[in-house]
């Protein structure tokens, strides 16, 4: 059974809540993301609002 994760970031520059789902943490090699961690990432339109992708820690 496949655990279904929604992480959400708080993207200050343009004050809009942004979220990851655990397939990009999973694209960009990590297996997960701890608080406090910097990360770079794009911001796409997805169906349910703006997400994260193409994510690399900084």
């Amino acid at each position: 059974m496949e655990k279904k994760v929604m992480v959400s970031l708080n993207v200050k520059i343009k004050k809009k809540d942004v979220f990851v789902h655990h397939s990009a943490v999973r694209e960009a090699g990590l297996e997960y993301i701890n608080g406090g961690d910097e990360l770079t990432f794009e911001v796409e339109n997805g169906e349910k609002g703006p997400s994260a992708v193409n994510l690399q820690k900084a």
